[in-house]
């Protein structure tokens, strides 16, 4: 039956566009009775049911039937709006609103005119026309339409007012919407709304308060689950997994929460346990994650995340592995490339760096992107510079300046790769990068330490005064830089570097007045003193090592300062007062680096006062407390010095083997064994001193003490000789080892050869022994210029022995003109010669006769 439009009778009008969309059924207002015939309302029924189903064709062909053959008033409305929504699932816009206008033309219920705009709005939205659909809302009266429609209405409102970035009046909206409907069962879904909102807008606190609200006043909701899972993604976006944990670890045991929920919340635990380095942990809970639901978006983003803990936890191999297959299935999912080159710098971050410039190597072969292949080339880069392939490196880093169009990126890029070069001392390429950069950029922050850096690149190429005009020039164009004071200090160094201490304390005397406050003033200070201290200066040096150590407080110019004052006051002759500041030094600074010097002086300070029992005390005290120190060595073997002056031999051999096993590459090495052969034979055992004094000819031929060793070995032998006279040609035979030196001493020649003489005559080989001696004397008398003192010993004993010869064999007249030799030679033992010519013309004077 077909009712008339003017009968009034309540009529429920659906306003429906899609139930799977949001749009509702609403009552709008009255209407005539009436019912569709059969045919009719199956057309409505079936077109509704293939809307549902998402036969969006097939719905448009039934209501499209529906509206054509109805003639009721709220069946037709229905019917349209339906028809509408299918329409627009089909994305046919212009048709939807040819509908819409043709039906709700000449519309004169309220209640059913703002269904329809309602609808219009929806149709401008889903084509994001969203200050169009916002304006038509706008227009719609307030308080028109039941609730449920009024309620449809502010929630696209604040969709259109969010879409077009009018944060504010949407926030307000929410408001609204809450204090109007806060009965409406679509309240938590608002509300979820409006926390997402605000987490858009980075609005983390006013988000927080909404989701608390919602837990609070909707708790038995789905939208209270959904809002606690957001509380502890809140708290993992702030890196507090602490606080995350206790929310999303309800989650994975409450019993009311949905499989979909809990897999989210066991890969929020997993995120939570990465931010706390907890990796297997984490591990655990991504395979519940995805154990859980079969969740597509889940798995996806869990293989991600999974290669990303793999590699985090050390399996560097696994989880590059993962994330190339991850990439491979995913390559045209956004991120895809940004997840290899996030793995490459997390790679980097671990550094394992030679796998990380293999994965920013697969990324510039894999992907295009301008921006992620600059970031690729200068992550490579660092990964290189960090494996000391720094010609390489710079190679990158050039690149990436090359391609960025990033100007800040362009110069840092620039910089490094300049640094590099001067890391792999290719100190001329660098020099050449440095000086481009700061004539391309000559206003640019980093301009000054370029030109710093170029100056340092030609003092390490040795050019020291082209390096001291840079550092000046910098000083003069860039005097408010922190390296234009740097340049000053650097230019006093290389200085003192050529000895040049004058000009050093100049520079240190004009960075102190032209840059009195600066952070540097105590490294100024501290190098002022330094110089004043080389060149005897010492009141000053004193006095400016006194402010470092009161300005310095804990740092490390100032336990040197501490320190330099004993040495200083030591050389004004204050040795008391050196003594007690450098021991006070040690009490105050075990742990500094200089301290193991310190104790090295003050035990050094009593071995030079013979003070010998304290001193062996003091080195071995040092040896043992910083036996990784560079001094220990040293220590050991004053030690075994320190001993063997108060003859105790067996000590000192002792501290030398200590020092031979623990430092066998020591350069102390040639004298610990020298001075263990001169224990050993100091204790009569000759046979282990030849084999010290053995070890130092062969195993350091070039050292000063190849040639006493030597010496020192005949020595042994000789002493041997008495109770086997063979002992007496070994003997020889080492001295002749020192006369076959062409760079021997002449003295230690002299002592050879007088030796040599010795077990010729010890061995009864008088006229042998005569011929040596005398070689030594006319050696002697053949010496160029002054004589030493050490010579004229060797040639007096040489001379004595040789008329000593003749003498037992009454050869007078050789004896008295070897003793005329001596007398007229001007050596201590000239007065001796001559006492014992005397006594032959007296005892043997009939031979003169």
């Amino acid at each position: 039956m077909r009712l008339t439009a003017y009968k009034k009778v309540y009529i429920f009008l659906t306003v429906a566009a899609c139930l799977l969309s949001g749009r509702v059924l609403a009552v709008v207002g009255e209407a005539e009775p009436g019912t569709p015939v059969a045919g009719e309302a199956s057309a409505l029924v079936s077109g509704r049911a293939a809307l549902q189903d998402g036969l969006y064709d097939t719905a448009a062909d039934y209501l499209q039937r529906y509206v054509e053959t109805t003639s009721v008033t709220n069946g037709q409305a229905e019917g349209v709006l339906l028809w509408c929504d299918a329409l627009c699932h089909l994305e046919r816009y212009d048709e939807a609103l040819l509908l819409l206008d043709q039906h709700g033309i000449g519309v004169t219920n309220p209640a059913l005119n703002a269904a329809f705009t309602y609808a219009r709005a929806s149709v401008l939205s889903d084509q994001e026309q969203w200050d169009a659909a916002q304006a038509l809302l706008e227009g719609v009266p307030k308080g028109v339409g039941d609730a449920a429609l009024r309620g449809k209405i502010l929630r696209l409102s604040i969709r259109c007012n969010m879409a077009s970035g009018r944060m504010e009046a949407a926030m307000g909206q929410y408001e609204q919407f809450l204090d109007e409907f806060s009965d409406s069962p679509d309240a938590p879904r608002i509300l979820l709304d409006w926390a997402a909102s605000l987490i858009r807008m980075k609005q983390t606190e006013r988000a927080r308060v909404v989701i608390k609200r919602i837990v609070r006043d909707y708790g038995a909701s789905p939208e209270a689950v959904e809002a606690r899972l957001w509380d502890g993604q809140l708290y993992l976006d702030e890196r507090a997994p602490e606080l995350a944990m206790p929310v999303l670890d309800a989650l994975t045991t409450a019993t009311n929460v949905d499989q979909d929920v809990r897999s989210r919340a066991w890969f929020a635990v997993a995120q939570a346990r990465e931010q706390q380095t907890n990796y297997v942990g984490a591990l655990d809970a991504l395979n519940r994650a995805v154990s859980n639901q079969p969740n597509p978006e889940l798995e996806q983003q869990s293989g991600l995340l999974r290669a990303r803990l793999l590699i985090q936890s050390g399996e560097y191999t696994n989880g590059t592995e993962l994330l190339h297959r991850w990439v491979a299935l995913h390559a045209t999912v956004p991120g895809a490339s940004d997840a290899l080159l996030n793995a490459a710098f997390e790679l980097l971050k671990q550094k394992q760096y030679e796998q990380a410039s293999t994965e920013f190597q697969h990324y510039l072969e894999a992907f295009s992107d301008a921006e992620g292949v600059v970031r690729a080339l200068i992550g490579q880069a660092w990964a290189l510079y960090e494996l000391k392939r720094y010609a390489e490196a710079a190679s990158g880093f050039e690149k990436a300046a090359a391609r960025t169009t990033d100007e800040t990126q362009k110069r840092e890029a620039l910089v490094q790769a300049a640094n590099a070069w001067f890391a792999g001392a290719q100190y001329k390429q660098a020099e050449r990068k440095y000086r481009e950069y700061a004539e391309a950029y000559p206003g640019d922050a980093a301009t000054p330490l370029a030109l710093y850096q170029a100056a340092e690149c030609l003092a390490n190429l040795n050019e020291l005064e082209q390096a001291g005009k840079l550092f000046r020039q910098l000083e003069e164009e860039q005097p408010a830089s922190e390296y234009a004071q740097r340049a000053v200090l650097r230019e006093a160094q290389l200085k003192e570097y050529v000895g040049d201490f004058g000009a050093a304390l100049e520079c240190y005397n004009r960075f102190l007045n032209d840059y009195p406050e600066s952070t540097l003033s105590l490294q100024a200070i501290h190098g002022r003193a330094l110089v004043e201290y080389r060149l005897g200066l010492y009141e000053q040096a004193m006095t400016d090592f006194e402010q470092v150590v009161k300005l310095g407080s804990n740092d490390p110019l100032a336990e040197q300062a501490f320190f330099m004052r004993g040495w200083t006051l030591y050389l004004m002759g204050k040795s008391a007062e050196a003594l007690e500041v450098c021991r006070q030094f040690v009490q105050t600074h075990p742990q500094s680096r200089w301290a193991p010097n310190v104790l090295f002086w003050l035990a050094e300070y009593r071995f030079n006062q013979q003070q010998y029992e304290e001193a062996e005390h003091d080195f071995a005290n040092l040896a043992a407390q910083y036996a990784e120190q560079d001094l220990a060595d040293e220590a050991l073997y004053w030690a075994g010095r320190s001993a063997a002056a108060r003859h105790e031999y067996v000590k000192a051999i002792d501290y030398y083997n200590q020092l031979t096993a623990r430092y066998p590459n020591s350069p102390k090495m040639p004298e610990a064994r020298f001075a263990q052969g001169d224990a050993l034979s100091e204790l009569g055992q000759f046979s282990g001193a030849i084999l010290a004094f053995d070890e130092v000819v062969k195993n350091y031929p070039q050292s000063y003490l190849a040639d006493l060793a030597r010496g020192r070995k005949g020595d042994c032998q000789f002493t041997l000789g008495s109770d086997d006279r063979s002992r007496y040609a070994e003997a020889i035979a080492s001295y002749l080892t020192i006369l076959n030196q062409p760079d021997s001493p002449a003295e230690l020649k002299l002592q050879a050869q007088y030796k040599i003489g010795r077990c010729e005559e010890k061995a009864g080989s008088d006229e042998r022994a005569l011929e040596n001696y005398m070689k030594v004397v006319y050696d002697f008398m053949a010496l160029p210029g002054r004589k030493s003192a050490t010579g004229a010993i060797w040639f007096t004993r040489a001379a004595f022995n040789a008329a000593a010869v003749c003498e037992s064999e009454h050869r007078w007249k050789e004896a008295m003109n070897i003793y005329k030799r001596v007398s007229e030679s001007g050596v201590p033992a000239a007065q001796e010669a001559q006492a014992r010519m005397q006594k032959i013309q007296l005892e043997h004077w009939f031979f003169w006769e």
